[in-house]
């Protein structure tokens, strides 16, 4: 199976000697020098779909039986493509600055060359200078060029016009449109603008620091709390479990009593009343605070879009950033908020203090977190006025290494909850025991009813326990997204996709693999790993009756891209792509590329 390039050349190979002839081939003459040749080679031009077969004839002029006859699909070979995402403007710049130019290039052969054309004057030339040039010309490029305008010696008034130029490795070539740029003192200046965008980033850095500072202060309160009324906790708690011994465990509806508290236990709880009450207030003007400081962000990061010099991977990563912020700042502070509320009303009897300060530390982590992210974005965005290319490589390694501290931080978290509630369980395996051990030495109607008694007690505890742990799990399932099934698709039955398709640990993690998709006709109607492999003309259909929503692509690098469009068409939202590209895909659509080579230099880079 060939793909059509023009004037690519087939060549047929023999074992047992002579020539090789055929329509529209190329034969090398036959000599007595090279009788005993073993190896043949002819040529003929791939322009369409059809068959070919080779034949060999020896000295005496018979020829070889005739062979089976190769198929031949062809495939066109399209043109290059090539967009200039930013600025993607004609510009106005107040000084000669230099002016970064970030560009998306595509082929289905690979991109050979990138180019920068210039043009100083209407009547002069566009003139190309060397940006790259690939020994193994990549299917996809992104990429910053810096057009230095002092190295230009742009005059004030005067103008120039720029474009990209791509080739690849066959001699096609593509071309961004035209763009200007003007060298002018003006207030609507792109360099001015961005440094309007700077301003008001630290002034939003600002803000966001005085949050932090205010929540500081919640999270001590808290913390103060649940030192200052630990002997009062202990107490209510005791009463609680008293008050719970006194329920008949046979009367589903039945209720504990109103706790038996002394005087002076019924003063401190009030007290404590008053201060968690002062405590959700404080935290009610932190959330104003905060949904303020998430509005800036919000607006710096649609104001980003607008800035002809900011890359495009920093706008992206601010989009992201001002969602995250409502999910792990100002939601939570909301729920902290309400939690102090409700341990301040009278019908809690037993203020969970514990629960507070655990909801204020979280809260106070994700800020930490948050503001790290951020600061990132701002140190890269300044970075890239002077080194776009730099900034953006510096911001990869600052975010990678963040993504890994915060795994780190969320696993051990997880080892002390399960650390702690094995515990927990020990404890209630014991009493268990011990139950057991008094039930054997105590034979008599009065000690089976007290044993009767400390059971039921034992497995409501349990219960509980078992209860905070399915909890976890619940909440785990939900932060990874696997707490309802994903139907998924896989395009390519290769090696590979077979593997994939045979492989049974996707089902019981929620992944339900439900289609299988190639496009070698030969092998559509086969059944692997219990799916029917279909031809990709039903891709559509299928992928809306099935409700797929993932697609694993397996597919060799030459198809893969035309693969993810079909793909991405169709509806499906995320993709697992295992060639060694970098597909291009549209804004909200999830891609990660699983790439051996990158991988490896991930782990070098932490083992270094």
């Amino acid at each position: 199976r060939l793909r059509r390039r023009p004037y690519r050349s087939l060549v047929p190979v023999a074992r047992d000697g002579g020539s090789a002839n055929g329509s529209g081939s190329s034969a090398p003459a036959t000599t007595a020098a090279n009788v005993k040749q073993s190896r043949w080679s002819g040529t003929f031009d791939l322009l369409k779909d059809g068959y070919y077969r080779v034949e060999l004839r020896n000295q005496a002029g018979y020829p070889n039986q005739s062979m089976e006859e190769g198929k031949l699909d062809a495939i066109v070979d399209e043109a290059p493509w090539v967009e200039i995402e930013r600025p993607g403007i004609d510009l106005v710049v107040s000084t000669p600055v230099k002016v970064p130019i970030f560009l998306r290039a595509s082929d289905d052969y690979g991109i050979a060359h990138v180019e920068l054309a210039v043009q100083k004057g209407e009547e002069e030339a566009f003139q190309g200078r060397p940006v790259e040039s690939f020994d193994q010309p990549p299917r996809s490029v992104t990429q910053v060029v810096t057009l230095d305008l002092a190295e230009e010696a742009l005059a004030v008034g005067a103008s120039l016009k720029y474009r990209i130029v791509v080739r690849d490795g066959k001699g096609s070539s593509a071309t961004s449109r035209d763009y200007t740029i003007r060298l002018a003192d003006e207030s609507k200046a792109a360099d001015k603008q961005f440094e309007q965008y700077e301003t008001q980033t630290d002034t939003f850095r600002e803000k966001l620091a005085e949050l932090i500072t205010e929540q500081d202060k919640i999270r001590e309160s808290a913390e103060q709390l649940v030192e200052k009324y630990e002997p009062l906790t202990e107490k209510l708690e005791a009463a609680a479990a008293e008050a719970k011994q006194d329920v008949d465990p046979a009367d589903p509806q039945a209720k504990p009593a109103p706790l038996k508290l002394d005087e002076e236990t019924t003063q401190q709880r009030d007290e404590l009343r008053g201060e968690l009450t002062q405590l959700a207030a404080q935290e009610n003007k932190n959330v104003e605070l905060g949904k303020q400081v998430a509005n800036d962000l919000k607006q710096l990061a649609e104001q980003a879009n607008n800035q002809a010099f900011l890359p495009p991977e920093i706008t992206r990563q601010l989009e992201a950033m001002q969602e995250a912020f409502e999910d792990l700042a100002v939601e939570p502070m909301q729920q902290l908020a309400n939690q102090a509320q409700a341990a301040a009303q009278p019908q809690e009897e037993n203020p969970p203090l514990e629960n507070i300060q655990q909801q204020s530390e979280e809260v106070q982590k994700n800020l930490d977190d948050l503001q790290n992210r951020l600061e990132a974005l701002a140190d890269a965005q300044t970075e890239s006025r002077t080194d776009a290319e730099t900034a953006l490589a510096d911001l990869r390694r600052e975010l990678m290494q963040q993504d890994a501290q915060l795994t780190a931080s969320d696993l051990a978290e997880l080892r002390d909850f399960l650390e702690a509630k094995r515990a927990d369980l020990d404890t209630l395996q014991g009493s268990q025991e011990e139950l057991l051990a008094d039930a054997t030495k105590d034979l008599s109607e009065r000690g089976f009813e007290a044993i009767e008694e400390e059971q039921t007690q034992l497995d409501v505890d349990s219960d509980e326990e078992l209860d905070s742990v399915r909890d976890l799990l619940d909440r785990l399932r939900q932060i990874l997204g696997i707490n309802s099934p994903w139907n998924v698709a896989v395009v390519g039955v290769g090696r590979l996709g077979r593997a994939i398709l045979s492989y049974p640990g996707f089902n019981p993690d929620g992944f339900h693999l439900v289609a299988a998709f190639d496009l070698n006709n030969s092998v559509v109607g086969e059944t692997i790993g219990g799916l029917v492999v279909r031809n990709m003309e039903e891709l559509d259909q299928v992928v809306a009756r099935e409700k797929i929503s993932i697609a694993i692509v397996a597919v060799p690098v030459e198809y893969t891209q035309n693969v993810v469009d079909q793909l991405v068409a169709c509806g499906v939202k995320a993709v697992l792509n295992y060639a060694p590209m970098a597909p291009q895909v549209r804004e909200g659509i999830r891609i990660r590329n699983i790439d051996p080579v990158l991988s490896l230099q991930s782990m070098t880079y932490y083992i270094n």
